[in-house]
């Protein structure tokens, strides 16, 4: 399918969906391609997303100790994933909302990054959410700018309890944005600490797709558009931060 063909089948979608709005998916670590589209459609279907459902899928392999092969291929991906937002926003949907896991929030910050240095007007995306991003420090400042400047709402789910980021942390000699809880402005921060259940290798890396009560907040958050002070179970932190209320 080529680049013409891709816009026209996302159109016509777009005009019979009940919402007119794409959700956009960008997979993280250790995640083949079926894997990838598997984790999207079920990730649709638990935000009973009524628009456009569009996956980004990276070369990633499926080897715990493929870290390195992912985290390059991940780099030569940015640009791809660059030119695929600028393609989606001339279908002119209602609203576009993108989620990024892992190692895909790095992809997608530095692909944005990358269309406001090449002087292109920045997509207007409603919901980003960066979900256990893995992306080191200096990173994330670099392109923290650009997601605002694109974004309505910033959201970005983190835990200390995450097993994964703690191995990329040490790997990389720094801590992950997604292992350390800290307030950024502009961004709604959630720390998920106590309500993980993910079971995958317990790495507690996988909540986004494993934890009823993120999924439920996720949902409320996508769905019916409410920021932290609106949606339940979570209250706000002395540091800024937010977190589920623990029964």
């Amino acid at each position: 399918m080529d680049k013409d063909d891709f816009i026209a089948a996302v159109s016509t979608r777009l005009r019979s969906a009940p919402d007119h709005d794409i959700l956009l998916f960008v997979h993280g670590f250790r995640t083949n391609f079926s894997q990838a589209m598997s984790s999207a459609s079920d990730l649709s279907f638990d935000l009973k997303y009524g628009g456009v459902l569009v996956a980004f899928s990276w070369p990633s392999g499926d080897e715990v100790f493929g870290y390195d092969h992912d985290y390059e291929n991940a780099s030569e991906s940015i640009k791809d994933l660059s030119s695929s937002i600028e393609m989606l926003t001339t279908t002119r949907p209602s609203k576009m909302n993108v989620i990024a896991h892992s190692m895909g929030s790095r992809v997608l910050g530095k692909a944005i990054d990358l269309i406001h240095e090449r002087g292109h007007e920045l997509p207007h995306f409603n919901n980003i959410v960066l979900a256990a991003p893995d992306v080191d420090f200096n990173t994330f400042r670099n392109f923290a700018p650009a997601i605002q400047s694109s974004a309505r709402r910033t959201t970005i789910y983190i835990s200390s309890a995450d097993k994964a980021l703690w191995g990329s942390s040490g790997l990389h000699g720094g801590d992950r944005v997604g292992f350390v809880r800290l307030p950024y402005a502009g961004m709604d921060v959630i720390d998920i600490r106590g309500v993980d259940t993910s079971q995958v290798l317990k790495f507690g890396h996988s909540y986004l797709f494993d934890s009823v009560l993120v999924l439920n907040d996720l949902f409320t958050l996508v769905d019916a558009d409410r920021g932290p002070e609106r949606r339940p179970n979570l209250f706000r932190a002395p540091d800024g931060c937010w977190q589920f209320e623990h029964r």
